[in-house]
């Protein structure tokens, strides 16, 4: 085991102070910029305790690994299936397998596909009102056997507006003549964020990967009016597959974003981890191997510490309330 021990001694008057201002601290974010999200349906009633009339949003003042969204699987662990509340229809075939896993890689409660049939594969649909343009952004992570992954946007008669793949090695999409276009590289075992910005009207789109513009105005699949499903279709590789999604968010949803967001990019090129301590926050990164510590509203205090030595591959991070515990791929431990 590996601990990094913090010493934080504060006045019991200063500690009550600051949390009384804190309106919620919970994450959502992309490579280099943190996006202030919450879960939904939990404000739609003044009976609920964590209801905050004066900011309308989930007061919630611990990071707990969750990365809160219009979907974040928080309260699912174990559930499979249509049991899941994202999951509108399931279809499987073969021996695919859907579940709400408890952890991977820093981020608590997560969707897992699952499938050990080359012949088989499983695909599901969320479905929301009809949305002539929006923003989607979700983290995903594979394990690099050789699977594929279709991130799928369709009108109400099914038709594929925007159609993005998700393989071994690279991103791409679908354009309007049905041809794949290269984005970018994918690695295994390595959460990504994507942020997808769609508009119906004039059939484009722009995606950013890990904070990063990688297509800008891009051909939608097919001319649409509006969208209304969110299709998600994993197929099977080379044996054993696994894939892993986490915080889904809608832009139309009305506990999402928030428009609060901080810039980590100076510090750490390539973030995977943030914890709360109930006081900062600290990000650690693959880039640097270094934990770095913001304030709330996510300015660089100047304190870093290295974690290289014990982990070359940092890629989470959690606060017990007295030790930082970080995880990482090269040694596999904690």
């Amino acid at each position: 085991m590996k601990k990094y021990r913090l010493s934080v001694v504060l006045f019991v008057l200063l500690i009550c102070t600051f949390l009384l201002s804190i309106s919620s601290i919970n994450v959502l974010g992309s490579s280099n910029t943190l996006e202030f999200t919450f879960e939904k349906d939990v404000l739609y009633s003044e009976s609920n305790p964590l209801y905050d009339d004066s900011f309308n949003v989930r007061n919630q003042t611990t990071f707990t690994g969750h990365y809160l969204a219009t979907y974040s699987f928080e309260n699912e662990s174990g559930l499979i299936g249509n049991q899941i509340d994202f999951i509108d229809i399931y279809d499987e075939t073969g021996e695919p397998y859907i579940s709400v896993n408890s952890s991977k890689n820093g981020h608590n409660e997560i969707l897992e596909f699952y499938n050990d049939d080359i012949s088989s594969n499983t695909d599901l649909e969320n479905n929301f009102i009809e949305i002539i343009e929006g923003t989607i952004e979700f983290w995903f992570q594979y394990d690099g056997n050789g699977e594929r992954f279709y991130f799928q946007l369709w009108d109400s008669s099914n038709v594929i507006a925007f159609n993005m793949i998700l393989k071994t090695d690279n991103v791409g999409y679908y354009d309007s003549e049905n041809n794949l276009i290269g984005i970018t590289t994918l690695i295994p075992n390595v959460w990504n964020h994507y942020k997808i910005i769609f508009n119906c009207t004039a059939d484009i789109f722009d995606l950013n990967v890990n904070g990063i513009l990688e297509v800008d105005n891009g051909e939608m699949r097919n001319d649409v009016d509006s969208v209304d499903t969110l299709y998600l279709w994993a197929r099977n590789g080379d044996g054993v597959n696994y894939e892993w999604i986490d915080a889904i968010g809608y832009s139309w949803d009305k506990t999402g974003y928030t428009g609060t967001h901080f810039d980590v990019g100076t510090e750490e090129g390539t973030p995977q981890g943030i914890a709360w301590d109930g006081t900062h926050f600290w990000v650690v990164g693959i880039t640097n191997k270094e934990v770095y510590k913001y304030t709330s509203a996510g300015v660089y205090t100047g304190t870093h510490f290295d974690v290289g030595t014990e982990e070359g591959y940092p890629t989470g991070i959690a606060w017990d309330g007295t030790h930082f515990w970080v995880v990482g791929l090269n040694t596999d431990e904690v």
